[in-house]
């Protein structure tokens, strides 16, 4: 929690997704405020969706579109 920007990044398989989930765990304990962007819709999913299960469905923002419905 020193740094005001954090980039996790690796193979697949690491746990980034873990780790994600732990920071906006810890960063909701603390009162935090957090924004997690990736290029890849499945990695927000997967992260999306393991706070969804600890905290209900409506404990975190959602904000994108799906690709293929760009023009």
């Amino acid at each position: 929690w020193k740094s005001e920007l954090s980039y996790i990044q690796g193979p697949p398989g690491t746990g980034k997704s873990y780790t994600i989930s732990a920071l906006i765990l810890s960063a909701i304990y603390l009162k935090k405020k957090i924004l997690f962007v990736s290029h890849k819709e499945a990695a927000v999913k997967i992260v999306k969706d393991m706070i969804d299960d600890l905290l209900g469905k409506e404990s975190l923002l959602y904000i994108g579109t799906h690709i293929n419905t760009k023009k």
